[in-house]
């Protein structure tokens, strides 16, 4: 699972979540890195602002974990900045016990022990002003959502473990050396803090991992078992399809906004949704200034768009193939092409270029560019897989 396994230890196999998957929203079907707890607010007044700042400082220290030594000078510094406007903060404790132990400074680790346990991950206080941003650029409410689970990282997973083994060795080193009572700090903060973490934990992903330094492998195999069996979660064209026939707004009340909420609950109590229908059946609606029809063919064009669950395709012209049966057999875009909800990329932009709903395949040709995250490449053609695949460069 990347870099990151949460499972290791608890001697449960790590569950395979699609990375990518197939049109028309192949993206979420990484969703199963999750997020935390969700509260969708809009960001308003003066002091929701200053809390916002407040929530940006504690994400900036929590997107550099874990520190590398080069950097560590870096992290003291924002972590300063930190302390000084809300000093009783949890995670200013936490931050500062991960530094102390880096640093190899038994002092500064005890001095930082009496930390509280923390009530939510950092992530979860950002996500009302991400979700307000998409959906003041225009996305609907699900589509927000989905482009939230699946950005996730599992890096600051990795420093917590740290901490939690340095806990415990400093308990065992202060223990060996006669100061016991100092030794049961350490431990009773590494404990509280292991709690904390079950209880601010609302993902998969972070549910496992408090639960692997918990120790309770047999939870910890019983929620991979559970997400396991919810096809549509780990099948890109069984979700792709699923949210086809749900449709945006049941969509969103359904799947995204509970799973955004608690992902956890979702997963131990999953809706009853009727039987997923084949890849066929997937609503497009196109939208165009002209329309022509020739055959089994028909032609758009003057700001043509498209839209098939949480897959938008906007260009000058389209033109449609369509089978015996009247389902889409392949799209050939032309002039301005812009894709969003392709398969393992937030927008792809080219001169040209094909779909087929069939296979979820992409082609495109003309000063391509494939954008995920701030990351941009380049070609002057290529064929993007329904699992987000870059082939046929050139």
């Amino acid at each position: 699972m990347n870099a990151f396994d949460p499972y290791r230890g608890t001697g449960a196999p790590p569950v395979r979540f699609g990375r990518t998957g197939a049109a028309p929203v192949p993206r979420f079907c990484a969703f199963l890195t999750g997020l935390l707890v969700l509260a969708i607010y809009p960001v308003r007044g003066e002091g929701d602002q200053q809390l916002m700042a407040l929530n940006t400082e504690r994400y900036d220290c929590w997107q550099m974990l874990p520190v590398a030594d080069e950097n560590l000078p870096q992290f003291r510094q924002r972590l300063d900045r930190f302390r000084r406007d809300v000093p009783n903060d949890s995670w200013v404790g936490i931050f500062s016990l991960y530094l102390a132990q880096r640093s190899h400074d038994t002092s500064g680790m005890l001095g930082a022990s009496g930390t509280a346990a923390p009530e939510a991950f950092p992530p979860a206080a950002m996500q009302p002003a991400w979700f307000d941003q998409r959906t003041a650029a225009g996305q609907s409410p699900a589509q927000a959502g989905l482009e939230l689970l699946t950005t996730r990282s599992y890096a600051p997973l990795r420093a917590l473990r740290e901490l939690d083994a340095g806990l415990t060795s400093e308990a065992d080193a202060l223990r060996r050396s006669g100061r016991a009572a100092d030794a049961d700090t350490m431990l009773a903060c590494r404990d509280r803090l292991r709690q904390g973490y079950l209880a601010a934990s609302r993902n998969v992903i972070d549910r496992l991992f408090a639960l692997n330094l918990l120790g309770r492998a047999a939870e910890a195999r019983a929620l991979t078992q559970q997400a396991s069996r919810l096809k549509y979660l780990t099948d890109p064209q069984d979700l792709a399809v699923l949210l086809a026939r749900l449709g945006p707004a049941e969509a969103w009340q359904r799947l995204v906004q509970p799973l955004l909420a608690d992902e956890v609950a979702f997963v131990g109590h999953p809706p009853e949704f009727q039987t997923i229908r084949t890849a066929g059946s997937v609503e497009m609606t196109v939208t165009a200034g002209a329309k022509s029809q020739q055959g089994r063919a028909t032609s758009y064009s003057g700001g043509v768009t498209v839209a098939a669950a949480a897959l938008h395709i906007a260009c000058d012209r389209l033109a449609i193939d369509f089978a015996p049966d009247g389902s889409p057999a392949l799209l050939t875009a032309d002039g301005h092409v812009l894709v969003r909800g392709a398969p393992g990329a937030q927008t792809v932009s080219a001169r040209g270029g094909t779909y087929d709903p069939a296979t979820g395949v992409f082609t495109f040709d003309g000063d391509v560019r494939i954008t995920k995250g701030e990351q941009t490449t380049t070609f002057r053609a290529c064929t993007l897989s329904a699992r987000g695949g870059v082939t046929n460069m050139r």
